[in-house]
């Protein structure tokens, strides 16, 4: 692997000036691109490539039983034992995982802050998630991120190399470049995007976002995680709404892991403040992002509807907001 962001460090400024800036310049240019004729093999008619690199990543169905409007909600407690009961309700790891399987976790580690800070997923949710998989044997357990702060930093203030590195996880650094493989997307506006290879090349994939409200989606849980996994984050931020649901049909998780044993109700996605921060000591565990996403938003008295990226992934046919009908299984 190469060293990370050595190159890249203007790109990984934090400031919120640098990054509105971002948005600007490459809603820009795409205005331009989308301006320009149709050529022959660039129509929206033309049939998306396969997608070789694709087809391992979750070709094992999970079981009825961790069925798509099932959440698993577990309430009071510290992260470790709220994450293994949410799993656990169920029906534990092994519904996901396989003995000899190669697993892929992706966490939230993008932003420069200590766990009280609410910004990054808990080392400690982290910590039971890779437990739970070595109890299933698993080949090898990644964790990664690509962070939008340098990753020397998240990594280690955010507690989740620690965390993975004791619990005897590989910790992925991924750079730009040589890292990513572009894969094709038959989306409404995103035509492909940039996947981090060794996610590709995985036998299972488990998403473990933390929930806290965000400027431009409105809020950030299962649906905006996976813009850790990709190269193009300033691109995809333009038609966020649109680009997330459409990313989502080729990257889903087998398992999605919401993390809100405390949260950031002002000042997402980066906070900073510790006025910023709730405790709801509460983990959601399902294998359908917008019915997970939909209980998340209950926590900031959101109705699931208000969020376009939602509204568009159901839209897709991806699943069903409506909270009458989820299954809730307390743990």
């Amino acid at each position: 692997m190469k060293d990370i962001n050595n190159k890249n460090a203007d790109w990984h400024d934090p400031t919120r000036r640098k990054f509105i800036s971002d948005c600007i310049r490459y809603a820009t240019c795409l205005s331009i691109i989308g301006s320009m004729p149709n050529f022959e093999g660039c129509s929206e008619k033309t049939p998306p490539k396969s997608n070789e690199a694709l087809k391992k990543l979750g070709s094992r169905p999970v079981p009825s039983v961790a069925g798509s409007k099932i959440v698993a909600q577990a309430k009071s407690g510290d992260p470790y034992s709220l994450t293994r009961r949410a799993v656990d309700a169920l029906g534990g790891m092994k519904n996901f995982v396989a003995p000899g399987e190669r697993v892929m976790l992706l966490p939230n580690i993008a932003w420069d802050r200590n766990p009280d800070q609410a910004a990054n997923t808990h080392p400690e949710v982290v910590r039971a998630v890779i437990e739970m998989c070595k109890e299933c044997e698993a080949k090898e357990i990644g964790v990664f991120c690509h962070p939008c702060h340098p990753a020397q930093s998240t990594y280690k203030t955010s507690g989740i190399e620690d965390a993975a590195n004791k619990a005897g996880a590989r910790v992925w650094y991924v750079s730009p470049g040589s890292d990513f493989v572009k894969v094709d997307i038959n989306g409404y506006i995103l035509k492909s995007a940039k996947v981090f290879k060794e996610l590709l090349s995985s036998d299972r994939f488990i998403s473990i976002p933390i929930a806290k409200v965000h400027s431009l989606t409105g809020l950030t849980m299962c649906y905006k995680n996976l813009m850790g996994a990709v190269e193009d984050r300033p691109i995809l931020h333009v038609n966020i709404n649109e680009n997330l649901p459409d990313l989502a049909s080729v990257i889903t998780p087998d398992l999605n892991i919401l993390d809100a044993s405390r949260i950031l109700v002002k000042n997402g996605p980066t906070g900073g403040s510790l006025a910023d921060v709730r405790k709801p000591e509460i983990v959601y565990a399902g294998t359908n992002m917008v019915c997970v996403d939909a209980l998340g938003c209950t926590l900031f008295d959101r109705d699931p509807s208000t969020l376009k990226y939602l509204k568009n992934a159901k839209n897709k046919g991806q699943g069903d907001y409506s909270l009458d009908l989820i299954e809730i299984r307390e743990a």
